[in-house]
């Protein structure tokens, strides 16, 4: 996804830190996660990194991923509200 959307590598690797820091918590650990979760945590944390580090002309808003995941023909696809709420 960070190649589609152009985002440096570094862009990818605060999102991975993010998911890190995330699945290592220990409220996230308290009951097993569907794949429909993983997923929204996975944008979400692609989406704050690239609000993080990336310029103005580069950020990835929630839409174009909804659109990307879409055209790549996925089952799940993470609605706004799911992402926004993720992000708090």
């Amino acid at each position: 996804m960070g190649t589609k959307f152009s985002q440096r590598t570094k862009t990818l690797h605060i999102a991975v830190e993010l998911m890190d820091r995330f699945f290592l918590d220990k409220r996230a650990q308290a009951e097993p996660m569907t794949s429909r979760q993983v997923q929204v945590v996975m944008n979400t944390c692609f989406l704050i990194a690239s609000k993080y580090d990336e310029i103005d002309d580069q950020l990835v808003f929630i839409n174009d991923v909804q659109k990307y995941i879409q055209k790549r023909g996925e089952s799940v696809k993470p609605t706004y509200t799911e992402v926004v709420e993720t992000e708090r």
